[in-house]
């Protein structure tokens, strides 16, 4: 994670937006760190099950994968409509899948069974965005803003709720991406006993 955090960081912002081919920006970049992080290529080789969701293009539709390629699946997951092409897989042109459901706590409940706890992260509720001066920027301050919106809803059906206080935020700044994983491991540190509590219970 540290050697993943320490690499983002560097990239030169745009380095994340070039190369896939079909949209406005694109992300050969992006995609090469999926590859690089991501050594199991497939949902069947994990040892932890895992589900990605992404978001059908062309239907609106909630796409979710459980087996074949992983590698596919994460990329799919990151295609930000505006900034991201679709990612076509299995002859799908697949979005992110925050498109259909912010958090996904609906799949992760099918996973935990009504036995098991769902915890969910909301990375929205502690970020403040900066002004929207270009044509990119107001397009993600829009979607940003539908999608944290859909949210409170969908957090209410989780056992637990983590929200990192994110802070100031940024367009294309992947220098802040370090204070972001900061955020998150303090929130978690703080939530531990608690959750502890709850896992006890």
């Amino acid at each position: 994670m540290d050697k993943l955090v320490d690499q983002a960081s560097k990239l030169h912002p745009w380095t994340w937006v070039r190369g896939w081919g079909g949209g406005l920006l694109s992300g050969t970049r992006l995609g090469a760190l999926i590859d690089e992080f991501l050594p199991v290529p497939t949902f069947e080789a994990l040892r932890i099950p895992v589900v990605v969701l992404a978001t059908d293009v062309d239907t609106g539709g909630p796409v979710v994968m459980r087996e074949g390629d992983l590698r596919d699946a994460v990329r799919a997951s990151c295609s930000f409509p505006g900034v991201f092409p679709p990612m076509v897989v299995n002859g799908r042109r697949l979005y992110d899948g925050g498109i259909s459901e912010v958090i996904p706590v609906r799949l992760a409940r099918e996973m935990a069974g009504e036995s098991g706890i769902v915890l969910a992260v909301d990375c929205n509720s502690g970020t403040r965005w900066p002004a929207a001066d270009s044509f990119v920027a107001v397009a993600l301050r829009a979607g940003l803003t539908l999608l944290r919106g859909r949210t409170r809803s969908e957090l209410a059906g989780a056992d637990f709720v983590i929200a990192p206080a994110m802070g100031a935020s940024g367009w294309m700044r992947p220098a802040k991406i370090p204070e972001f994983c900061r955020a998150g491991e303090e929130a978690m540190a703080q939530a531990l006993p608690e959750l502890r509590r709850l896992m006890a219970a």
